[in-house]
């Protein structure tokens, strides 16, 4: 998977061994995904998803341990819905995203 430049092949075979579904994997909205790479794990959006009577269903933020970064694709509340909570949950963790997300979201 590793090659002499520093870059990573994903492939569907090392897919599952990278990212691991915390909200959104099996259900539209609530995005939010671990990856692990080179021993370093970052978090990819932190949404919310909503069941029945629009009633909020929150990632599992539980056994992340430690956070090298978060990352965040987009504004949409099923990507950053629960970004408050995992923010304060990892202070320490950068967050990473485009102008207009950080405009939206701060």
């Amino acid at each position: 998977m590793n090659n002499t430049l520093g870059t990573y092949l994903i492939t569907q075979e090392t897919l599952a061994e990278i990212f691991t579904a915390k909200g959104g994997g099996h259900h539209i909205g609530g995005s939010c995904y671990v990856g692990e790479i080179a021993n370093k794990k970052a978090i990819i959006d932190c949404g919310l998803a909503f069941g029945k009577f629009n009633v909020p269903i929150f990632p599992d933020l539980s056994d992340l341990g430690h956070i090298d970064a978060i990352f965040v694709t987009h504004g949409h509340l099923d990507h950053i819905g629960a970004l408050p909570l995992l923010a304060r949950q990892y202070p320490e963790a950068p967050i990473f995203t485009s102008r207009i997300t950080f405009e939206l979201i701060s």
